[in-house]
């Protein structure tokens, strides 16, 4: 029941679950979200920790599936380092992250807040 393709135990499945983490791609959204939050006229670090972490959650969701649609599904990627159950596990814990943010943001700020941030995410 191994979550890596490439070894076995915490070391490998870390490695497996961190290679998801493209900073190319996921530095510009996040420093998007940082900069609305500079441009807001009370800056409140908790509010903006929340969207980032709602937007990190969104952009690693996307690059997991890509994978394993790629990888797993059509067979055009010539290797993937997470196997399908671990696929579907880091959908599963970044969607629910996503959710959960969403859900404070909702309950701090409001129902706006939510709808920019799903639609940024």
């Amino acid at each position: 029941m191994t979550l890596s393709r490439h070894g076995s135990g915490f070391e490998a499945t870390a490695r497996a679950y961190l290679s998801q983490v493209h900073p190319v791609f996921m530095l510009p959204p996040l420093a998007a979200s940082v900069f609305g939050a500079i441009l807001a006229r009370e800056i409140d670090p908790a509010l903006a920790t929340i969207h980032v972490v709602a937007i990190f959650a969104a952009v690693y969701t996307a690059h997991v599936k890509d994978g394993y649609v790629d990888f797993h599904e059509r067979g055009e990627d010539d290797d993937h380092p997470l196997t399908e159950r671990g696929c579907r596990l880091a959908l599963v814990a970044s969607t629910a992250v996503f959710v959960v943010c969403n859900g404070l943001l909702w309950a701090l700020v409001g129902p706006g807040a939510v709808a920019l941030t799903a639609r940024r995410g």
